[in-house]
């Protein structure tokens, strides 16, 4: 049967119904944009525990040109670029400027994933005679998200990556089975953004990769030669990122190379095992982030659709649709090690969302899609009004009394560039912030940092802490032991600061 042309006026109506979806898309984008300038701009100080990490980052790139510490380098150098504009406007002091940028950039790049997430959902749902709010939910779903709150101004890199990482992802399909050349373009430059922007969104672009290259080989066997050279041109291009890596972070760059040379890693000390062993803390890291189970109940729902419409669900999508499900499952297993499982649960939700959009397009029952949808955004997005009203993410590791106390503490450290402070993790980066030193944890003082600095201190803060440690409020990092017999050199209601004895260089953190 031939499908008649569309009249003129049905045409119209097609494109009306276009623009209507992406002033849609642009409002969720700019609504979203909004609530995080809101929310990054209303503690006076910068809320979390690493947060003061990047602009500690970005004023080293003005004053010298490079990081104050390796790291992958593009968010820094962004932030140092948009201050920097600032500045030149006169909106701002140099310090006032490098906030601000950081505030801006992380609230305004993030809901950008919304279009990637868009564009995909209308590919996908191309020949689907379905309203508008389908193809929307997947972006609302994408910027309301649990994980992307949680993320926000801490896991700035993080969030940010993902963004690369989803519009590589639309055009690598884009790519492969349209086989414009401006799309392979497109998915290499945010491929290599990507692995510019955060390890662990380029380990995502890699293993999803890997999986629809993978399912791509064997569901088109008349193009598997095809398939094969744009595996090698990944690889190389992998290749590439990791040289990139290693240039501008080699701790990073060895961290990648050890799990690709041993993927088991990541299984060490699964936190199923937590069940069994009535580990508290390990069973809690699975049920109280939604994304754990979310993910893997998609990835079934998916797996259900897969297997049931399999005649109905051209090749491309089915292989869209299985790696999806492949990387859904991977991210959200509960037999990744504790340490992994911290990190890909916050990001299960982008190959979710994939899954997603095909179990939108392919229910054909309206109540079914609602029903879906409410739940789908129950247990991702609902714990979000709770995290913002709760304060933890306005909510800095210090308050504004002991950040003022820093400010007097300043004046007593002489030669600060060759200054090594030791303290609490969620105080170290203020201290590289206002004192303008090096700064560490307990455990990167050794007896090469007497050699490398003319003066190690510990320095341990006595009052004013916000109690924001790894569960959030309510929790701490411990503080470091000022060792008996130490010289104090500085001592007020809020901090106590001592050289660390050269002949007893590790000591330990008190314990909570």
């Amino acid at each position: 049967m031939i499908t008649p042309p569309a009249s003129a006026d049905q045409q119209q109506g097609q494109e009306g119904s276009k623009v209507i979806g992406r002033l849609w898309l642009i409002l969720i984008i700019v609504l979203a944009a909004i609530l995080r300038l809101y929310v990054n701009f209303s503690p006076e100080l910068m809320p979390g525990v690493n947060t003061p990490y990047y602009p500690v980052q970005v004023r080293s790139i003005l004053e010298t040109g490079h990081l104050g510490f390796p790291d992958l380098p593009f968010v820094f150098y962004l932030e140092a670029f948009f201050a920097k504009l600032l500045h030149l406007f006169n909106l701002c002091d140099l310090s006032g400027c490098i906030m601000a940028s950081w505030k801006i950039i992380d609230a305004v790049l993030y809901p950008l994933i919304a279009i990637p997430v868009f564009l995909l959902a209308g590919s996908v749902a191309r020949n689907v005679k379905a309203p508008k709010w389908v193809l929307l939910l997947p972006s609302i779903l994408v910027v309301a998200s649990f994980p992307a709150w949680i993320m926000m101004g801490e896991l700035q890199k993080n969030s940010i990556g993902l963004v690369w990482a989803m519009f590589y992802i639309y055009f690598l399909y884009r790519g492969v089975y349209g086989g414009k050349v401006i799309d392979y373009i497109l998915a290499g430059v945010f491929f290599i953004l990507t692995g510019l922007t955060h390890l662990g969104a380029l380990g995502f672009c890699l293993a999803f990769s890997a999986s629809f290259l993978f399912f791509s080989i064997i569901i088109k066997h008349e193009r598997r030669i095809y398939l094969i050279k744009i595996s090698v041109l990944l690889l190389l291009a992998a290749a590439s990122i990791s040289a990139f890596l290693l240039y501008f972070d080699p701790g990073r760059f060895g961290r990648l190379a050890s799990v690709m040379a041993l993927p088991t890693k990541i299984f060490e000390q699964p936190i199923i095992f937590g069940f069994f062993k009535d580990q508290a803390s390990t069973m809690l890291m699975y049920f109280q982030n939604p994304m754990g189970i979310n993910a893997n109940a998609v990835a079934i729902l998916g797996l259900v659709l897969f297997f049931r419409k399999r005649k109905e669900i051209s090749p491309q999508e089915k292989i869209l649709l299985l790696a999806s499900i492949s990387v859904t499952i991977f991210m959200g297993s509960p037999f990744l090690g504790a340490e992994w499982a911290q990190r890909l649960y916050l990001m299960a939700y982008i190959p979710t969302i994939i899954v997603f959009i095909f179990l939108l397009k392919y229910i054909a029952a309206a109540w079914k899609k609602l029903l879906l949808t409410a739940l789908v955004l129950i247990v991702t997005s609902a714990p979000t009004p709770m995290l913002l009203i709760s304060g933890m993410k306005s909510t800095p590791s210090i308050n504004k009394e002991a950040y003022n106390h820093l400010l007097k503490l300043k004046k007593m450290i002489d030669n600060p560039e060759e200054t090594l402070i030791i303290t609490r993790h969620g105080l170290e980066w203020w201290l590289a912030w206002v004192l303008e030193v090096d700064v560490g944890q307990m455990p990167s003082l050794t007896k090469e940092s007497f050699q490398n600095y003319d003066n190690v201190y510990l320095l341990r803060q006595k009052s004013g802490q916000q109690n924001v440690g790894p569960p959030g409020p309510g929790g701490s990092f411990p503080e470091v032991v000022i060792p008996p017999g130490a010289e104090i050199t500085y001592e007020d209601e809020y901090f106590i600061l001592a050289r660390a004895p050269e002949e007893t260089p590790r000591f330990h953190y008190e314990e909570k």
